[in-house]
């Protein structure tokens, strides 16, 4: 009977694998569809998100497989449910995060109960808009500040999941340009700014019970083409703070196991595995100068 030996470096190369094979599976365990719903804005040069042509890029880019599914930059794969006109406990049922484009606006005091309720209990919510920080208020606990015309805007707390995410890491005081918007007079206490507009908060995230929140003051910045008057400032920094935003809100399924977004792509696993394989065969030659 043939015997095979195994050297010390395949053995290690074995370890190494098994050590890291579990986390490349439970990715792919992890891996999951991500129902997003949007609210129907209707209306003349229409900033609906899923029909309208304002937000082609930024909605398109959720949809990339480069970006989000298997072998994405995060697993998980994007899923537009039909777009609504009023948001219910009934309607907000299966759904992962709430993407509210403008649509912030004119929401009843039940709709407003409704969302709370879903981002307490896990969901995710992504807001934009020049209003969102009153239209919100109840929410957010946020104060609206007022507009701003041809100030750009500003990284001021590069730690946020905005400007440090998996589609993007960026500097405190990385600046773009953008046209007319809003600021926060204050956030609330469940906010943490990120970029701030003439020195005031402009974008902030939230963590709410069991879930969490991103909000813009600002929808111009990822308008694709100018459509009715709009000064469309969409860039690939802005999309990167869109995604990077997006990213964050995906509910966790398992609140004891990494955000989807904190799990290492399948690259960097096998370059941590090859790093585990390099340090147990430095502890195995350690070992064996020591004999």
């Amino acid at each position: 009977m043939m015997k095979v030996r195994f050297t010390t470096m395949s053995r290690c190369v074995l370890f190494g694998l098994a050590a890291i094979a579990p986390a490349i599976l439970a990715q792919s365990a992890n891996a999951a569809t991500i129902n997003v719903l949007t609210v129907n804005t209707g209306g003349v040069g229409s900033f609906d998100f899923l029909t309208g042509g304002r937000f082609n890029n930024v909605r398109d880019s959720l949809l990339n497989p480069l970006n989000y599914g298997e072998g994405g930059i995060v697993s998980d794969t994007v899923n537009y449910l039909p777009s609504v006109t009023e948001l219910t406990s009934t309607n907000l049922s299966g759904v992962d995060v709430v993407l509210l484009a403008h649509g912030a606006s004119n929401r009843s005091a039940s709709e407003l109960a409704a969302l709370e309720a879903f981002v307490q209990n896990g969901g995710g919510m992504l807001a934009f808009g020049n209003e969102v920080a009153s239209d919100l208020s109840s929410i957010l606990g946020s104060t609206w500040g007022g507009y701003r015309d041809g100030i750009g805007i500003r990284v001021s707390n590069a730690s946020s999941p905005i400007a440090n995410g998996p589609f993007g890491t960026f500097a405190a005081g990385t600046f773009t340009r953008t046209s007319f918007g809003s600021f926060f007079r204050e956030v609330g206490e469940n906010g943490t700014v990120g970029i701030t507009r003439g020195g005031d908060p402009f974008a902030a995230t939230y963590d709410f019970g069991k879930g969490r929140a991103a909000v813009f003051l600002d929808e111009e910045m990822f308008v694709s083409a100018s459509l009715g008057g709009a000064d469309a400032r969409w860039n690939t920094t802005h999309n990167a703070y869109f995604n990077n935003a997006f990213s964050h809100v995906i509910p966790d399924d398992d609140p004891d196991s990494p955000h989807p977004t904190d799990v290492p792509e399948p690259s960097s696993l096998l370059m941590l595995g090859a790093a585990g394989i390099l340090g147990i065969s430095g502890l195995g030659l350690k070992h064996r100068r020591k004999q």
